[in-house]
């Protein structure tokens, strides 16, 4: 939990704070401020340094409101498919976030190229060739084709004879060759280390000092011991292993996502198994236990979603 100090004003009532602090709403404390999204709060106040409008202290976790999407470090109000706009990073209809964008010659949000709409409210990423990815039969944009339970498509008089290739679990063979270099350039600087200006970050890429503390640059965060900053899911990338290495995250069209069939968390640090689609035609197939862990760590994480 961030911690609380008390006010201290003068006799005329003009009240500041330490560095790093600002005055609760109710001007009774000093509260922290708060340098990575995602963190331990007291009062929605504290999220707003990076979160920026529609940032809120839920569950003492600083996160988006309702009606608010969180997209490369910050809280964006979200608009529907036919909804206003002004920038793609407004349009929000599930949690892959290549699948709308917003038509700037109309000023309205729709589905991107490469996705069909689903009622009007939702945007999915075409299939159309036998053996790319999907989450549902929909998917599959070719005739007699279907969403077979390696979560490819197959044609249907040869779905019992699926690969057992790439699917929604599969990772690259080049991505799977080494393992991350946690490195950079030596340094052994790390998200949370103590700092006067940018330079005494400069050996952690993609991060700054910020609140006297090197920390993540929006949209990055920091795993395996704070000494690298990962790119967020709707981050860009140009290669798998630029986005954070998990079985179901790869680069498509220069931006880390999830594949077909999932979508990322609020959080846009993991990819889950969308709600509300049906299965895939076919026998379930058998989950590594590295899978089976992270499904069940974002279950417990991602609950309230």
């Amino acid at each position: 939990m961030s911690s609380a100090l008390e006010l201290n004003c003068d006799k005329m009532e003009n009240c500041t704070c330490p560095e790093f602090y600002i005055i609760s709403s109710d001007r009774s404390q000093c509260l922290q401020r708060l340098a990575l999204p995602y963190s331990a709060c007291n009062a929605s106040e504290q999220c707003a340094d990076r979160m920026v409008i529609g940032a809120i202290c839920a569950n003492n976790i600083c996160a988006c409101a309702e009606g608010f999407h969180y997209l490369h470090g910050r809280c964006w109000k979200s608009v529907g498919l036919g909804g206003e706009c002004s920038t793609s990073e407004q349009c929000h209809v599930n949690y892959d976030h290549q699948s709308a964008t917003c038509n700037l010659k109309v000023g309205l949000c729709e589905c991107s190229f490469g996705y069909y709409s689903r009622g009007g409210i939702d945007c999915r990423r075409e299939a159309k060739a036998i053996g790319e990815s999907c989450g549902i039969d929909a998917d599959c944009r070719l005739e007699g084709a279907t969403c077979y339970s390696n979560y490819t498509c197959q044609l249907k008089s040869v779905a019992s004879h699926f690969p057992s290739g790439k699917g929604l679990f599969a990772v690259s063979e080049d991505d799977d060759a080494d393992s991350p270099d946690t490195s950079v350039n030596g340094s052994v600087v790390k998200v949370g280390d103590s700092c006067a200006d940018n330079s005494s970050c400069s050996g952690l890429a993609n991060s700054n000092c910020f609140l006297g503390e090197c920390a993540c640059l929006p949209g990055y965060y920091a795993l395996q011991g704070n000494d690298t900053c990962y790119t967020e899911l709707g981050g860009s990338c140009a290669k798998d292993s630029d986005c954070v290495r998990a079985d179901d995250v790869f680069c498509l069209n220069k931006i880390c996502a999830c594949a077909a069939g999932s979508g990322a968390t609020r959080d846009n640090r993991r990819c889950k198994k969308s709600r509300g689609s049906e299965s895939p035609t076919g026998p379930l197939l058998l989950l590594s236990t590295h899978t089976l862990y992270s499904i069940l760590v974002d279950e417990l994480l991602s609950s309230d979603y």
